[in-house]
């Protein structure tokens, strides 16, 4: 029960710093969702986090995996703004995790996710004109049983064309009705 343990120490640190860092961070049931997320894809390819800010939602990813990496798993925050990364890589190396490696990226999401391969997890809260890009690229960068989870599905609602991309083939998708929704997707089988 690490990730419980994880939440329980960290949780209230990371949301603190994002707010003083005026960073908006995605809400407890949203995170609740990332790490039950987390737990079932962690092992099935490298977990991404595409806008981290300061860390917030990587907390919650890194805590399901925690409890669920045999091995040592990977996961790669990114963030564009070099302040914000910074506060992320220096609060995520205060966790003591030995099963899951903790990288954060300085960098536009969209370019970094085209150099990566094999991913298991995505969770997406870049800039929301951005979205259909991130799910194009990610229908080559997905593992067969890879996820795609968007924040943002229902407020402020995506940008227009976005749902109905993420509901035609080849994806599957299904939105999470927390408070401001997760668009989870799948690649559909061939």
């Amino acid at each position: 029960m690490r990730g419980l343990e994880i939440i329980r120490t960290y949780e209230r640190v990371f949301r603190e710093e994002s707010w003083r860092l005026g960073v908006p961070s995605i809400d407890w049931e949203d995170g609740v969702v990332l790490q039950s997320l987390a737990f079932s894809s962690a092992g099935r390819g490298v977990v991404v986090d595409l806008g981290a800010g300061a860390g917030y939602s990587t907390l919650w990813l890194l805590a399901g995996m925690a409890d669920s990496c045999g091995k040592r798993c990977r996961l790669i925050a990114i963030e564009r703004n070099r302040g914000r990364a910074s506060v992320a890589e220096r609060l995520l190396s205060e966790i003591p995790v030995d099963n899951v490696r903790v990288e954060v990226v300085v960098g536009d999401a969209l370019k970094v996710l085209e150099e990566l391969r094999g991913v298991g997890l995505a969770f997406i809260d870049i800039d929301k004109g951005s979205y259909s890009e991130a799910l194009g690229l990610l229908e080559e960068k997905l593992t067969p049983e890879g996820l795609a989870a968007f924040h943002n599905a229902l407020a402020p609602p995506p940008p227009p064309g976005f749902m109905e991309k993420a509901s035609k083939h080849p994806w599957k998708s299904t939105i999470i009705p927390t408070d401001q929704g997760l668009l989870v997707a799948r690649l559909a089988e061939q």
